[in-house]
C-alpha cells in the first residue's frame, strides 16, 4: 500500500508541477498582453494627442502672424475671432486681448471672446481684469504676454466661457516692424470636449483614461470632480501605495497595478508623457478586461485546487500512515476527505461571488459611446433606405432610477425619471414618448407624469416624465444563490407605426463607463443584491405584424432601446436561510447513524427506530424549507440551492434502507463491520462528494 500510495504522489506531483505552470504561464501571458494592449492604447492616444496640440500650436503661430501684420479694426478684431473659431471644430473659442489702452487711447480693456459652442460673443475686458498678475484666471494673458514663445495654461475655470478650459496662448506686435507687444491671442479648449476626446478611444467595459500635469494635478478625466479639485496624491493615499504619485511623476512612462477610484475595481494603470505639453497621459483597465473571459480563468484555478487538494491528501496519508487500517486512522481520513471536498466546493463559490460574468445579452448591442452609438444608426439607417423606407427619426432618452426593487421571482419595481429631446416641429402624441415593453400584465403596472416641457436654445423641445412602473423580467435562477441577473429593461416609441428610435442621450450622461453605474441614483441600496453595472442597449423584437401599415417590403421587426442593470445576489441571506439549514440537516443525519449500535450494553445510543423517526421528521423539516424557497423562487429549473435538499433526501433514503439492513441482515458484512463503521466513514465524504460534483457541473 505505501508503496502505490508514493506511486500515486509522484503523479500527482508532476500533475500538480504542470497544472501550476499552466496556471503561472496564463497569467504571466495575460500580464504581457493586458500590459502591451494597454501600452499601445496609451502611445496611440498620446499620438492622436500630440498631433492634435501641435496642429492647435501651428494653428495659434498662424493667428499671431495674421494679427502681427497690420491693425485692425473692432469690428475687424470680432470678425476674426469668429472667423477662425467657426473654423476649427477642436477649438471651444478664440479670444484677441489687448494690453491696457493699446488697442485705443480710450479704451482700457479690448478682448472680444467668441464661444463657439454657445455661438455667442462677449467681451472677456468687460466681465472682469484679465491683466491682474497672481490670479488663476489670468495666466493665459498675463503669463503670455511676458513670454516671447507659445504657452500652454493649467486648467482653470473661465468666467467668460463658465467652463473649465485650458489656453494656448501666444503674444502678438503692433506690427512686423515694431517688437512691441499690444496683446495676446489665445485658443480655449474645453476639458469636457478635451476629456470626451480621450475617453472615446478606449475600450473595455471599464477602461478609461486620464491626463495629469507634471505636478500630479488632473487636467482630465472622466469623474469631472477630480479636475481642479484632486491631485495624484489622492491616488497614492486612498489605495495605500506610498510610491504611486513618485512613480508617476519621477518616470517618463511605465505602469502600476492598483484598485481605481473611478470604478473600484482592480486595475492597470499605464502611463505616458506627451512631448508637446509634457502632460502625462495615463490609460487605465480593468483586470477583467485585461483577462478577457474569466470562465478560464476560474476553470485554471479549480483544476489546481482538485491536483493540490488530492496531492496534499495523498502526502498526508502517507505521512502519517493512515493507510494502515486502524480505526481511528480511518476517522481522521475521513475528516481529511471531507474538508477537502468542502475547500473545493468553498474555492468555487468565491470564485463565482467575486467574478463579474456580465456578458453581452443574446441579440443585444452594447453602447458604451458615441462611436458605438453611431455605428449602430448608420446600419439601421443604411437597412431603412434598402427596404424603401425613410431614416429614423432619432429620440435622445434619457432614463434615472431612483428606486429599484427586485422580488424573487420576475418582477422588477422602478421609479425614477425619463427625459426625451423631440425636435419643435415634432407634434407628441398623447404626450408621452415611450412605453415600457415588458411592463407587468396584472393591474396598472405603469405610471407615467408628465414633469415638464421646456423648450431648449436650438429650438427642440425637452420633455420630462417621472414614472414608477412594475416589469416582468426573466431571470435565470438556476445557479441560485450564486446568480448574476440581468435587469433588462426596454423602451419603445408606443406609436409602432412611425420610423421613431428612441437612442440613449449620450450628452445627459457625464460618464457612462459600466463601472460607475450611469442612470442610477447613488442612494439606492438594495439587501438582496449588488449592484455591479449598467449601460444602455440596442435590441429588436419581431412583433410579427404590420399593425395595418403599407410594409409589403418590410420586416416585422422594430427597434427597442434597452437600459441594462447587472446584478449579483448578496450570498449571506441564502447562506443563513438554506445552506446552514442543509448543513445541520445532514450533521444530524449523521449523529443519528454514529450513535446507532447493537452493543445492548451501551446506554448512549439510539435504537433503529428511533433513527428511522429521527430520519423522517427530520425529512420533513427539510421539506418545509425546500418548500418556502420554491414559493419564494417560481422558477422554472432546478436550482443550485435545491440540489443541497435533494442530496440530503437520497442520503435519508438509503440511510434507512441501511439501519434497517444493519438490523436485519446479518449476511452483508460491510454493514455489520464493526457496529456499521464503514457506512459511517464514508457518509460526509459521499455526501461532499455529491455535491462537489453538482457544484462543477454548474460552475465549471
Amino acid at each position: 500500500m505505501q508503496k502505490v500510495l508514493i506511486g500515486f504522489v509522484v503523479i500527482l506531483l508532476a500533475l500538480l508541477a504542470w497544472t501550476t505552470y499552466d496556471f503561472y504561464t496564463h497569467n504571466k501571458e495575460i500580464r504581457e498582453k493586458g500590459t502591451e494592449f494597454s501600452k499601445s492604447l496609451c502611445h496611440q492616444l498620446l499620438n492622436r494627442f500630440d498631433s492634435l496640440a501641435e496642429i492647435e500650436h501651428q494653428y495659434l503661430n498662424k493667428l499671431v502672424d495674421t494679427l502681427n501684420r497690420q491693425p485692425m479694426t473692432a469690428n475687424e478684431v470680432i470678425n476674426f475671432v469668429e472667423r477662425n473659431a467657426w473654423h476649427n471644430p477642436n477649438l471651444m473659442g478664440i479670444t484677441v486681448a489687448y494690453l491696457p489702452y493699446k488697442f485705443k487711447d480710450d479704451t482700457k480693456l479690448f478682448a472680444p471672446f467668441y464661444d463657439a459652442k454657445t455661438k455667442t460673443l462677449m467681451d472677456v475686458g468687460a466681465i472682469y481684469d484679465y491683466t491682474k498678475p497672481g490670479q488663476e484666471t489670468t495666466v493665459w494673458f498675463t503669463k503670455a504676454i511676458k513670454a516671447n514663445h507659445a504657452i500652454l495654461t493649467k486648467p482653470y475655470f473661465a468666467k467668460a466661457a463658465q467652463e473649465q478650459v485650458v489656453d494656448f496662448a501666444m503674444a502678438f506686435y503692433a506690427s512686423p516692424a515694431k517688437k512691441e507687444k499690444v496683446g495676446v491671442v489665445s485658443v480655449t479648449i474645453s476639458l469636457d470636449n478635451f476629456t470626451d476626446f480621450i475617453n472615446g478611444m478606449v475600450v473595455g467595459n471599464s477602461g478609461y483614461a486620464f491626463t495629469f500635469d507634471n505636478q500630479g494635478d488632473f487636467i482630465t478625466h472622466p469623474n469631472r470632480e477630480f479636475i481642479l479639485h484632486s491631485n495624484i496624491e489622492m491616488l497614492s493615499e486612498k489605495n495605500g501605495i506610498k510610491n504611486l504619485k513618485k512613480i508617476l511623476l519621477s518616470k517618463p512612462e511605465g505602469y502600476v497595478q492598483y484598485k481605481s477610484l473611478y470604478t473600484h475595481l482592480n486595475s492597470v494603470i499605464y502611463f505616458a508623457t506627451s512631448r508637446v505639453t509634457r502632460w502625462k497621459i495615463a490609460v487605465v483597465l480593468s483586470k477583467s478586461d485585461i483577462n478577457g473571459n474569466p470562465k478560464l480563468y476560474k476553470q485554471k484555478i479549480i483544476r489546481l485546487t482538485i491536483v493540490l487538494s488530492i496531492f496534499l491528501g495523498l502526502v498526508i496519508v502517507l505521512g502519517f500512515k493512515w493507510y494502515q487500517g486502524e480505526t481511528h486512522q480511518l476517522w481522521k481520513l475521513s475528516f481529511l476527505v471531507s474538508c477537502l471536498l468542502l475547500l473545493n466546493i468553498s474555492v468555487v463559490w468565491l470564485l463565482h461571488l467575486d467574478f463579474d460574468y456580465s456578458l453581452p445579452l443574446p441579440g443585444t448591442t452594447r453602447i458604451y459611446d458615441d462611436t458605438d452609438l453611431q455605428t449602430y444608426i448608420r446600419k439601421k439607417d443604411l437597412d431603412q433606405h434598402r427596404l424603401g423606407h425613410k431614416e429614423f427619426l432619432k429620440i435622445p432618452t434619457g432614463i434615472f432610477i431612483e428606486e429599484l426593487e427586485v422580488d424573487e421571482s420576475y418582477n422588477v419595481s422602478l421609479s425614477g425619471k425619463v427625459w426625451q429631446r423631440w425636435p419643435g416641429t415634432h407634434d407628441l402624441k398623447d404626450k408621452i414618448g415611450f412605453h415600457f415593453i415588458q411592463a407587468a400584465p396584472y393591474g396598472r403596472s405603469v405610471k407615467i407624469n408628465l414633469l415638464s416641457k421646456d423648450t431648449l436654445a436650438n429650438g427642440s423641445l425637452l420633455y420630462t416624465w417621472q414614472f414608477d412602473a412594475t416589469v416582468k423580467i426573466y431571470f435565470d435562477y438556476s445557479q441560485y444563490p450564486l446568480d448574476q441577473h440581468y435587469v433588462d429593461l426596454k423602451l419603445i416609441y408606443p406609436d409602432l407605426t412611425d420610423d421613431i428610435m428612441l437612442v440613449p442621450d449620450i450628452e445627459s450622461y457625464e460618464v457612462l463607463n459600466p463601472s460607475t453605474k450611469p442612470g442610477l441614483s447613488d442612494m439606492l441600496f438594495l439587501p438582496k443584491h449588488r449592484i455591479i453595472a449598467s449601460y444602455f442597449s440596442f435590441s429588436s423584437q419581431d412583433m410579427k405584424t404590420f399593425f395595418g401599415q403599407d410594409r409589403s417590403k418590410g420586416a416585422t421587426e422594430y427597434q427597442l432601446l434597452g437600459y441594462n442593470i447587472v446584478l449579483k445576489r448578496r450570498f449571506i441571506t441564502p447562506f443563513v436561510s438554506f445552506i446552514i439549514p442543509a448543513l445541520l440537516g445532514a450533521s444530524l443525519i449523521f449523529f443519528l447513524l454514529y450513535s446507532l449500535t447493537k452493543d445492548k450494553e451501551d446506554n448512549s445510543g439510539v435504537t433503529v427506530m428511533g433513527v428511522v423517526q429521527g430520519m423522517v421528521g427530520l425529512f420533513f423539516s427539510l421539506l418545509l424549507a425546500h418548500i418556502t424557497i420554491r414559493n419564494r423562487i417560481a422558477s422554472p429549473h432546478i436550482t443550485y440551492m435545491e440540489t443541497f435538499y435533494f442530496a440530503v433526501y437520497i442520503i435519508i433514503v438509503l440511510l434507512i434502507v441501511d439501519v434497517v439492513m444493519f438490523s436485519r441482515n446479518r449476511q452483508l458484512k460491510f454493514i455489520l463491520y464493526k457496529d456499521n463503521l464503514l457506512v459511517k466513514l464514508a457518509f460526509w465524504p459521499v455526501w461532499l462528494g455529491v455535491l462537489w460534483i453538482i457544484t462543477l457541473i454548474k460552475f465549471y
